[in-house]
C-alpha cells in the first residue's frame, strides 16, 4: 500500500505459475520429483522465459530420461518439465534455503529435444510436412519424431493450430481427425499416423454417396450461450457506456498507388464469403422454452435485404485524426450488430478525399492509397484464432 492508500499488485508470495493458459503448482511437480527415488535429495522447478519449465535435481546418480519418465507417468503433459538439469549441489543462500537467482540458466540449444537418445528425423512425406509445421509454428531448427509436443513448450493452443494446419494441409475433413486424438498423441510419429488413417478414410467415403444433414436450426454451444447471456444481462443496461463489448475489429489500409481495389469486387466478395459460411449468417435468440437458439438464416435473407447486408462506404477527408474518430464511433454503434436477426459482420469502407487523385475510368469504384476497409465481427460467431 503507498502513501495514497492505493494497494499495489507486486506478484504471487507463493511458486504457483501461468504457463500457456494453465494454472500449475510447481510445488507438486518438486514432490513427484522427490518420489522419484531416494537419491534425490533436494529439487526445484522454476518457469522459463514465459515457455517452459526447468526442473533442478540434487542427485549423483540419476539422470534427465529416468525423470522425465517418472513425470510422464505420474504428471499430465502441461506439468513435464521441458528440461530436467542434475546437479551435485544446489545453490544455497545464508538461511540455507535454494537460492533460484544463482541456478544455472538452462541451454536449450545444446539438447535435441528428444524423448530418446537418438534423434530420429522423419521417415516419409507426411512426417516431414509435420517436421517442417512443428519447426515453424515453435520456432525451432530440428525436432526429433518422437518427441512429446508439451516438453518443447507445446500447449492446447497450439494443438488447435496444428488441427488446422493439417486439415489445410493434408486436405482432410473434420470429422476424419480428432483434436483429442492429437492430444493424447503429441509426437510427430503418431500424428503423421493420425493423418494417414484419415486420409484413408477419406478415400473409403469417396467410394460411398452422402448426402448434407441442412441443420438449419439448434441449440447455442456454451460460448455462444455465454456471450449471448453476458450481451443481454451484463451490458444490456442503460448505466453502462459499453456498446459492443463483444466486437472483433479487422482494419485493413491500402497501401500502394498500385494496389487498387474495386469496392464492387470487394462488396461481391463479402457476399460470397457469407454464402459460404452459414456461421456468418446465424442469428441467436430465446426460444418459448426458455432455450438459446442458434438459427442458420437462408443467404437471400442477409444479401437481399438492405437492412440485413451491412456493407457501407464512409467518405473523408485528410485529415487523420477524422478516421480515428470515425473508427471509434462505428464501434461504439449500439446498432452495430442484433443477434436475433443474424447481423454478427460488418464491412465499411473508409474513402479518402478522391479530388487528389486521378484516374483513368471508373474512379469512384476504386480504393487507393490510404484508403481503410474496417470489418467488424461479433465474437458469438468469431474468435479470431481458430
Amino acid at each position: 500500500m503507498d502513501n495514497n492508500g492505493l494497494l499495489h499488485y507486486q506478484g504471487r508470495k507463493d511458486h504457483q505459475i501461468k504457463l500457456h493458459g494453465q494454472r500449475i503448482e510447481l510445488g507438486e511437480i518438486e514432490r513427484c520429483l522427490l518420489n522419484t527415488t531416494s537419491s534425490i535429495s533436494a529439487c526445484v522447478v522454476i518457469k522459463w522465459n514465459d515457455d517452459h519449465l526447468v526442473a533442478y535435481v540434487q542427485s549423483s546418480d540419476i539422470n534427465e530420461e529416468q525423470l522425465r519418465q517418472h513425470c510422464q507417468s505420474h504428471l499430465p503433459p502441461h506439468m513435464i518439465p521441458s528440461i530436467f538439469i542434475v546437479l551435485n549441489k544446489l545453490p544455497l543462500n545464508q538461511n540455507g534455503k535454494i537460492d533460484r537467482k544463482l541456478l544455472p540458466s538452462p541451454h536449450f540449444s545444446s539438447i535435441h529435444l528428444t524423448n530418446s537418445l537418438e534423434l530420429l528425423l522423419p521417415t516419409n512425406d507426411i512426417e516431414i510436412s509435420i517436421h517442417h509445421i512443428w519447426c515453424e509454428i515453435l520456432k525451432l531448427n530440428q525436432i526429433s519424431t518422437d518427441t512429446n509436443i508439451f516438453t518443447i513448450g507445446g500447449h492446447s493452443l497450439l494443438i488447435m493450430q496444428l488441427f488446422h494446419r493439417y486439415k489445410t494441409q493434408f486436405h482432410l475433413e473434420t470429422s476424419t481427425l480428432s483434436i483429442s486424438n492429437l492430444f493424447q498423441h503429441p509426437t510427430i510419429i503418431h500424428h503423421a499416423q493420425l493423418i494417414q488413417q484419415s486420409i484413408d478414410t477419406i478415400h473409403t467415403l469417396d467410394d460411398y454417396s452422402w448426402s448434407s444433414l441442412h441443420l438449419i436450426q439448434a441449440r447455442a454451444s456454451f460460448a455462444q450461450e455465454r456471450i449471448y447471456l453476458d450481451e443481454q444481462i451484463r451490458f444490456s443496461s442503460n448505466k453502462t457506456t459499453i456498446n459492443n463489448m463483444y466486437v472483433i475489429p479487422l482494419i485493413y489500409r491500402v497501401s500502394s498507388m498500385n494496389d487498387y481495389i474495386s469496392i464492387s469486387r470487394l462488396q461481391h466478395a463479402f457476399q460470397t464469403v457469407i454464402t459460404k459460411h452459414s456461421i456468418l449468417r446465424t442469428a441467436l435468440y430465446l426460444d418459448t422454452n426458455g432455450t438459446i437458439i442458434q438459427h442458420c438464416l437462408d443467404t437471400n435473407v442477409i444479401i437481399n435485404d438492405k437492412k440485413s447486408f451491412r456493407f457501407w462506404t464512409i467518405n473523408l477527408s485528410d485529415e487523420e485524426h477524422e478516421q480515428n474518430e470515425i473508427v471509434k464511433k462505428i464501434l461504439s454503434q449500439s446498432d452495430l450488430f442484433d443477434l436475433s436477426k443474424g447481423h454478427v459482420i460488418n464491412c465499411h469502407i473508409l474513402r479518402q478525399d478522391q479530388s487528389n487523385h486521378s484516374f483513368s475510368q471508373n474512379s469512384d469504384d476504386l480504393l487507393t492509397k490510404d484508403d481503410l476497409i474496417l470489418f467488424t465481427i461479433h465474437h458469438a460467431c468469431f474468435d479470431g484464432a481458430s
